[in-house]
């Protein structure tokens, strides 16, 4: 009797152990992942820069811009995506200066403004959004390729 009792509390045992551990990686609900978490690496760019978006599970957002000489500027913020709709604030800058030294400023302001995305083969990011050059408003188009998923 005792050991048809350890049996089957043994065998229930098991399978609380094998259902817990075989649960889906799950995030906690303010670290939710969507279809833009990861890091994306801007293509097609001249002039030298390279720069790396990086949208964190939760909403947590990061631009990074350098060229050969190593990371000149950091963008961090926060994004939201409505349906193919993409907002981003950016409410800190931290730049390198001349002497070598980091600089970090509080900043608020918006990128990608106006901004649809769209995802095509699970690894190519499109932004469609407006930048404000000196002569006014461009429609731009900013192409990233998936390089690490989060």
């Amino acid at each position: 009797m005792i050991n048809k009792l350890l049996k089957t509390y043994g065998l229930l045992f098991l399978l609380s152990v094998v259902m817990i551990s075989c649960k889906k990686d799950r995030t906690e609900p303010d670290g939710k992942k969507d279809v833009l978490t990861g890091a994306w690496q801007e293509s097609g760019l001249t002039g030298g820069f390279a720069r790396l978006v990086v949208f964190e599970p939760g909403g947590g957002f990061s631009l990074k811009a350098s060229d050969k000489e190593g990371l000149l500027t950091t963008l961090s913020g926060k994004y939201t995506i409505e349906g193919d709709n993409l907002k981003v604030s950016i409410t800190e800058q931290t730049e390198r200066q001349a002497n070598g030294s980091m600089l970090k400023t509080t900043v608020n302001t918006k990128l990608y403004e106006n901004g649809k995305f769209l995802i095509t083969y699970l690894s190519i990011l499109t932004i469609n959004h407006i930048t404000y050059p000196a002569d006014g408003p461009v429609s731009t188009i900013s192409k990233f390729n998936k390089i690490l998923p989060l």
